[in-house]
């Protein structure tokens, strides 16, 4: 399992495009809600059987599942998330780092 729910936005397709990692589930939070509070997994197709509604072998339901505000705000953040704009988001962070290394 990969914890992305900090690291999602670290890469156009996530923290594990970054190590190469392939997961069998992975977890996301906040961005993928423009902010709002919400989480999703994601994985393979085998893992992910059990929620299939056709043949449920596991009940999934929240306050924040398929919030229409949500969703729309975590689309047009997904979307705006470009490789421009993580690339700028290192370059801004650098200099913290740096600093912090030194520390």
């Amino acid at each position: 399992m990969l914890d992305e729910v900090i690291t999602f936005r670290l890469a156009e397709d996530g923290a594990r495009v970054l190590d190469g990692i392939e997961p069998d589930l992975t977890m996301l939070g906040k961005v993928i809600g423009g902010g709002f509070p919400v989480g999703a997994v994601g994985g393979k197709r085998e893992h992910m059987r059990v929620f299939d509604p056709h043949a449920p072998k596991v009940a999934h339901s929240g306050i924040y599942c398929g919030n229409p505000v949500t969703m729309a705000a975590g689309l047009v953040c997904v979307r705006e998330l470009t490789v421009e704009r993580i690339e700028r988001m290192d370059a801004l962070a650098a200099p913290l780092e740096d600093v912090m290394a030194e520390r």
